[in-house]
């Protein structure tokens, strides 16, 4: 009975920690990120990861908006944004072309430049509501070939134990 019973809280804690972040953040996808490179120094720091939420309306996000986005032209889905660059930029202008869709030109804050592409305002998938310093290195770091391995060896150096 016991057995049964923390097999159902294990099974509850997974679901709310993979179910609850995105329907609390209002977002269709994960609700976290990681900021890759300076381009948004000061701002926000390489390696920063960011917890972001759900825009109200992506159709009308004023200059000055910090927003996260999944490159391309493809609406964002879940497996896009898995596979896809994921960039957080602010946003700089909107444009709406002659069939009413609507557009965000944006820049990195420590970018001269604007960014080479217009963003569809699909794609956005939020706005950063705080970030944790340094904590994203650890998820690039297992995600990179030599960190799976080491995940890898630290499991099985744990179940030979």
């Amino acid at each position: 009975m016991r057995t049964r019973l923390s097999a159902a809280l294990i099974v509850l804690g997974v679901a709310l920690i993979t179910v609850g972040p995105p329907i609390l953040l209002h977002t269709a996808v994960y609700p976290v990120a990681i900021v890759r490179g300076n381009s948004m120094f000061p701002v926000l720091q390489n390696g920063e990861l960011v917890v972001f939420r759900g825009v109200d309306d992506p159709y009308n996000i004023g200059n000055g908006t910090i927003i996260v986005f999944v490159e391309g032209d493809a609406p964002v889905n879940s497996l896009n944004y898995l596979v896809r660059p994921v960039v957080i930029h602010e946003v700089i202008g909107r444009i709406v072309n002659q069939y009413g869709r609507v557009y965000y030109q944006t820049k990195g804050v420590n970018n001269p430049y604007p960014d080479p592409g217009l963003t569809p305002a699909s794609n956005i998938v939020g706005t950063p509501i705080f970030e944790l310093p340094y904590a994203g290195f650890i998820l690039l770091f297992f995600s990179s070939p030599e960190g799976l391995v080491a995940l890898i060896g630290f499991l099985t150096i744990y179940y030979l134990e």
